[in-house]
């Protein structure tokens, strides 16, 4: 799925990655439209669950906070931070990576193979025990340990805890930010289902328009030198993906898609179609609903292109893209949004 959205996301960013003029095509010599208003279309609950908002409030609690030493009990319990010693030996020798000093383990964080922190529960300051455990057979750290046994002799030096989460430590964290624990777990919900709305209606714009361009007939063929600007434009957008991590583009593909150089080719061409399509069908409804990118939206845009895409300033984005190329972004957002106007939408009612 992750590959899935990864490709996709290359897919949709032809649309601000040229730098030539784009050429004329009249939409309506290629394509009738079919229904665009009054779509139906499911978009996602934005509204976050508890589980979302404690999950983030620990990863907060996890990265920012200092443990606290345990002073009150000596016995290692599921939660605590258990400072140890360790070392492996299969066989009666040491293996790499298998021995550690002062190094500080979650218990039932799951970070050490099954059987390691269970064992490790109940045992007391100063103690040292011998674990007999066996390696996953699909050990992928290393496998030649993969499916073996082996003797792990723990000493547990210390025990600390995270912090409970009070106002006082939120003020303290947050540098008086956020003066208590409701206030900051509104700053954590409101981030979350801002998130949320971003996703939820990308998609939802993009389905709307999926249906759109599959509703429209092709009435005769699309030009091969407009598909062809799309496929040049989703390999440029790449490429340049690419040259940001100092790769070469099948090195980017495979890592980053899961697709080696051939099959990513295939599938630009099976997108490019599909790309040509969805592009006639924007300038078509624009056509007909009359909208238009004027210099004043361009204007307003523009300096919002320069953040998102991480230009220094309106001059050095418009010398990687045209003004033409930027102005087609910009009316596809302008028809994206007519047709969730237009249609009738359904809030899932569970999170996919």
């Amino acid at each position: 799925m992750k590959k899935r959205m990864i490709f996709m996301a290359v897919v949709m960013a032809f649309m601000l990655s040229g730098c030539g003029k784009k050429a004329a095509i009249h939409a309506e010599d290629y394509i009738e439209l079919g229904q665009y208003k009054g779509l139906e279309v499911s978009r996602m609950n934005t509204v976050a669950t508890e589980e979302e908002i404690n999950q983030q409030i620990s990863i907060f609690m996890d990265s920012y906070t200092q443990t606290v030493p345990v002073t009150d009990r000596t016995d290692v319990r599921v939660g605590d931070t258990a400072n140890i010693d360790y070392v492996g030996k299969i066989d009666g020798v040491a293996f790499a990576g298998g021995t550690a000093d002062g190094y500080d383990l979650t218990i039932g964080s799951g970070r050490f193979i099954p059987g390691f922190e269970e064992g490790l529960v109940g045992v007391k300051v100063g103690e040292t025990v011998d674990l007999n455990l066996k390696f996953p057979e699909d050990y992928s750290n290393n496998s030649d340990i993969a499916g073996k046994d082996a003797v792990f002799t723990v000493t547990v030096n210390s025990i600390s805890v995270t912090p409970e989460l009070t106002d006082e430590l939120i003020n303290t964290m947050s540098n008086g930010q956020y003066t208590s624990v409701a206030d900051f777990k509104q700053y954590i919900r409101d981030y979350i289902e801002g998130t949320n709305r971003i996703y939820a209606d990308s998609d939802m714009y993009t389905s709307l328009l999926n249906m759109a361009s599959e509703n429209a007939k092709i009435i005769q063929p699309i030009p091969e030198s407009y598909i062809q600007e799309k496929k040049d434009d989703m390999i440029q957008s790449t490429q340049s993906r690419a040259d940001s991590y100092n790769m070469e583009l099948n090195e980017y593909v495979e890592k980053y898609m899961g697709l080696d150089e051939e099959t990513f080719k295939e599938k630009v061409e099976e997108a490019s179609g599909k790309l040509a399509k969805e592009g006639l069908v924007v300038q078509a409804i624009a056509n007909k609903e009359g909208l238009s990118v004027s210099d004043e939206d361009f204007d307003l845009q523009i300096e919002e292109y320069v953040k998102m895409y991480g230009y220094k300033d309106r001059k050095d984005l418009e010398e990687h893209m045209s003004v033409d190329t930027i102005k087609e972004a910009m009316l596809t957002e302008k028809v994206e949004q007519l047709l969730a106007d237009e249609a009738v939408i359904t809030i899932q009612n569970e999170r996919k």
